[in-house]
């Protein structure tokens, strides 16, 4: 059975810890990407997930594991969430980027 590793920094960590999951604290890109690296190469880790600013300077390769890596499953998720009002959200908004990730095309829901 697969386990689930969250990489991030301190806060971001501290709620996955709670919940269970393993945690590998980061606090820079370089480390993530170690991390990353090794819980790809281990093959015990079917989902980490990682903190979506560590990811923005990742070289090429990690980069790349991180787009089409089967397993473990990458999910970028944000660690400083906030509330935004409804008006302000932009149209590209960090679900909507993760579903197109995910399926491969943009998805318009309207309710």
């Amino acid at each position: 059975m697969y386990k689930v590793l969250a990489i991030g920094g301190k806060d971001l960590n501290f709620g996955f810890a709670l919940a269970g999951l393993e945690t590998y604290r980061a606090d820079d890109s370089a480390a993530a990407a170690e991390a990353l690296r090794s819980a790809a190469a281990g093959g015990e880790y079917g989902i980490v997930i990682i903190d979506e600013a560590l990811t923005q300077s990742f070289d090429e390769k990690t980069a790349e594991l991180l787009d089409s890596a089967e397993l473990p499953v990458v999910v970028p998720v944000a660690g400083q969430m906030q509330w935004r009002d409804a008006e302000v959200i932009p149209p590209d908004d960090y679900i909507a980027r993760l579903v197109r990730q995910a399926v491969g095309y943009e998805l318009n829901i309207q309710l």
